[in-house]
C-alpha cells in the first residue's frame, strides 16, 4: 500500500511522542468517510502495543476527569478514570496511545477534561505511562454535528493534520492490498501503511534545529507568538480561530518534528518528495501555515558546511578560516557550525568509543575562536563538549593520560568554572 504525506506526517507525529516527552498530540481533520478512524486504528495497532480507542460523543466528562475516590486510610480523594483507560494506564513508557474519536462532539464540558490529559499526563489523578501518545479524530467545523470546534488551549497542545479523501493511486493501492487480506479470509481487513521508525539517536540533532529555529525567531520576532485568525486556513480547509497558531508550545513540538524529518532524509529510506511534503504538513499543523511559508524560506538560505568536513580540517587554521569566511558576520551560523561539530564528536566518541573525533573538536573550536572573534557564542559550545561526564569516560582519560592539549589550555577558565574548581 502507497503511503501518502499526510500519513506518513502522523507517523512521524506518533513516533516523536512515543521517543521524546516534547511531543505534541496529533490531531487528524478530515470529512466523514475519508478513512480517518480505520487509518489510524491500523497504524496504531502496528506502532504500539496497547491503545484505546473511545469516541468523545459517547462519553461523558468525569469518565475522563475521574470519580472521586477515597482509598482506606486516607485523607485526600483520589479521581479514577474509566475502566476503559485501563490498558493504556498500565502500559510500558512508550508502548501506549489513545485514540480519540469525534474530539470535540463531546462539548466543551469533556474537551476540558481532555484538556488536562494533555497539560498534565494524567487521567483524573492517575499519571499516564512516560510517552504515551495522543491521536484525536475530528471533522472539520461545517461537518461537525454540533457545529463545535477545538478550543484554543486544545487547539494549541496538537499539531493538526488535514485528511482528504485519497487520490485514485492511493485509492487502487489500497482496494488492492484489501482484497488480497479479503481473499486470505481475515475478517475486515484493513490494509496497513509501510510503518517508519526514527534512526537511532536522532534527537541528539535537536540542538541544531533550536538554533535555526532560533535564528528566524530572532529576524521575525511577530512569528514567536501568534493569535488564531478568523482567516485561518490549513491545507485549503478553513479552520479560524480553532487552526494551529505559533507559541512557545507549538515551536518546541516543531523542532522535534522538524529534527525527526532530517534524521530520516539523511538515512535515506523513505521517499524524498513525500518526506519534503509530510514534514511541510507538520510544520502548517504546528504554527500555520503563513509562517511555515516564512520558516522554510529562511531554511532555505541556512546552508552550512558538513560538520564531517569541518572535523577533519580542525587542526588546520586556516581551512578553518575558509570555513567561517562567508558565515562570520552571521552569530547564529556560527554557533550553529560549531554545535554541529561538537555533536558530531561527541556521537562518534559515544560510538567508537575513542576520543579522536572529541579532541579534534576542541581543536576545531580554538581555531573558531581565534578566526571569528567570536569567544562568547565559542564558549556555549566549550560547554557541550564538556557534558555528559566527558571527562571520566575511559576513553578520553586513557587518551589525556593526565595532560592538557593546547586547545583546551586555551579554554581552562571555561573548563574550571563548568568543573566547579
Amino acid at each position: 500500500m502507497k503511503m501518502s504525506a499526510t500519513i506518513m506526517a502522523l507517523q512521524i507525529g506518533l513516533r516523536v511522542q512515543q521517543e521524546t516527552e516534547e511531543g505534541l498530540g496529533v490531531a487528524l481533520i478530515g470529512d466523514p468517510g475519508v478513512g480517518k478512524s480505520a487509518r489510524v486504528k491500523a497504524i496504531v495497532n502496528a506502532m504500539f502495543r496497547t491503545w484505546a480507542h473511545f469516541s468523545c460523543s459517547q462519553i461523558i466528562p468525569e469518565a475522563v476527569a475521574g470519580i472521586p475516590y477515597i482509598r482506606p486510610g486516607a485523607n485526600v480523594a483520589s479521581f479514577l478514570p474509566s475502566g476503559i483507560f485501563d490498558a493504556v494506564l498500565e502500559a510500558k513508557p512508550g508502548e501506549g496511545c489513545l485514540i480519540i474519536d469525534e474530539a470535540v462532539e463531546g462539548g466543551t464540558h469533556v474537551q476540558s477534561a481532555f484538556q488536562n490529559v494533555l497539560t498534565g499526563a494524567q487521567l483524573g489523578t492517575v499519571r499516564l505511562p512516560k510517552n504515551t501518545a495522543i491521536v484525536a479524530m475530528l471533522n472539520p467545523p461545517e461537518s461537525s454535528t454540533t457545529g463545535e470546534q477545538f478550543s484554543g488551549p486544545m487547539a494549541s497542545r496538537f499539531c493538526q493534520l488535514i485528511m482528504k479523501a485519497p487520490s485514485w493511486e492511493e485509492y487502487d493501492s489500497y482496494t488492492e492490498d484489501f482484497f488480497e487480506a479479503f481473499s486470505r479470509g481475515e475478517d475486515n481487513p484493513t490494509p496497513t501503511p509501510p510503518i517508519i521508525s526514527l534512526p537511532p539517536g536522532w534527537r541528539r540533532e535537536a540542538v541544531s534545529t533550536r538554533t535555526l529555529v532560533s535564528a528566524f525567531l530572532e529576524k521575525n520576532g511577530e512569528y514567536m507568538l501568534s493569535k488564531p485568525s478568523p482567516e485561518n486556513a490549513l491545507d485549503g480547509v478553513l479552520l479560524g480561530e480553532a487552526g494551529p497558531c505559533a507559541n512557545s508550545r507549538s515551536w518546541l513540538g516543531a523542532i522535534f518534528l522538524l529534527t525527526a524529518c532530517e534524521a530520516l532524509r539523511k538515512e535515506g529510506k523513505v521517499p524524498a518528495s513525500i518526506l519534503a511534503d509530510a514534514e511541510m504538513k507538520l510544520l502548517q499543523g504546528c504554527i500555520s501555515s503563513h509562517i511555515t511559508n516564512q520558516f522554510l524560506a529562511f531554511k532555505a538560505n541556512w546552508d552550512l558546511p558538513s560538520p564531517r568536513e569541518c572535523l577533519r580540517v580542525a587542526g588546520d587554521k586556516d581551512a578553518v578560516k575558509g570555513i567561517f569566511e562567508m558565515y562570520a558576520k552571521d552569530n547564529h551560523k556560527v554557533l550553529v557550525i560549531c554545535q554541529n561539530v561538537v555533536s558530531l564528536a561527541l556521537e562518534k566518541s559515544a560510538q567508537e568509543k575513542d576520543a579522536t573525533a572529541w579532541l579534534a573538536a576542541w581543536d576545531f573550536l580554538l581555531n573558531a575562536k581565534e578566526v571569528t572573534g567570536k569567544e562568547g557564542m565559542i564558549v556555549r559550545t566549550v560547554k557541550s563538549l564538556m557534558s555528559d561526564g566527558q571527562f571520566q569516560k575511559p576513553h578520553i582519560k586513557k587518551a589525556l593520560k593526565g595532560k592538557v592539549p593546547p586547545a583546551m589550555r586555551a579554554f581552562a577558565p571555561v573548563i574550571k568554572a563548568y568543573m566547579g574548581a
